[in-house]
């Protein structure tokens, strides 16, 4: 499942590929059950016209900022993936929803086991679950993961993959993080000492860091 690094690359492929400033012109939904909100009929209706003025990330979502003040959020599932493609290009049959450019090219949605998910939405913050503190940003610090651990007896893998305690870790990055620092994923996540913590936070930021360096 694509996890932090992965949704990360994407973000910064539409950027690079000239999604902002593009507005949708036409929007095909090949899977209804992709659709969270709102009502199908809705969503095609009222995407249309819009501009993006930003492609940003929470955890693993794509978040679609659009001229009119709504969002449209993406998840890509489990195996999901967005590219840009000349209109006139064939797609492949794997593509499930196709959004139509105003400069003569279409993003497409390829979502082979029809896992992801779309919303369009005046508030993504209230759509979404809570997140907790992004692990590539600055304030990300260990006694920010200490502060997210204390008090929480449950395994210490389970809890990295709350996304409410840190935003963005999947089975991968969290067995990875966990490998490198050392730590027992089933060990009690408010055991850790904060030697351990440091460990930990360094760990989850080497990792994701190293993942995202792969795609540059």
């Amino acid at each position: 499942m694509p996890e932090l690094p992965e949704v990360e690359n994407t973000r910064r492929y539409l950027v690079e590929a000239g999604l902002v400033g593009r507005s949708f012109t036409r929007a095909t939904i090949g899977w209804a059950r992709s659709l969270r909100t709102p009502a199908i009929e809705d969503f095609v209706l009222d995407l249309p016209g819009q501009r993006v003025t930003e492609v940003g990330r929470r955890g693993k979502y794509l978040l679609v900022g659009l001229d009119s003040g709504d969002t449209l959020i993406l998840h890509l599932g489990m195996t999901g993936g967005l590219r840009i493609f000349p209109q006139a290009e064939q797609a492949d049959p794997m593509v499930r929803h196709h959004f139509s450019l105003d400069d003569g090219r279409e993003l497409r949605f390829h979502d082979p086991r029809k896992f992801g998910h779309l919303w369009l939405t005046k508030d993504w913050a209230a759509t979404l679950p809570s997140f907790g503190p992004e692990p590539l940003e600055p304030d990300f610090t260990a006694d920010v993961v200490g502060e997210r651990l204390r008090g929480r007896n449950a395994p210490l893998k389970a809890i990295l993959l709350e996304q409410s305690i840190i935003a963005g870790l999947g089975n991968l990055y969290a067995d990875e993080s966990l490998y490198l620092s050392g730590l027992h994923p089933l060990r009690p996540a408010s055991d850790l000492t904060p030697v351990e913590t440091q460990r930990l936070r360094d760990s989850i930021v080497q990792c994701l860091t190293a993942a995202l360096e792969m795609y540059d």
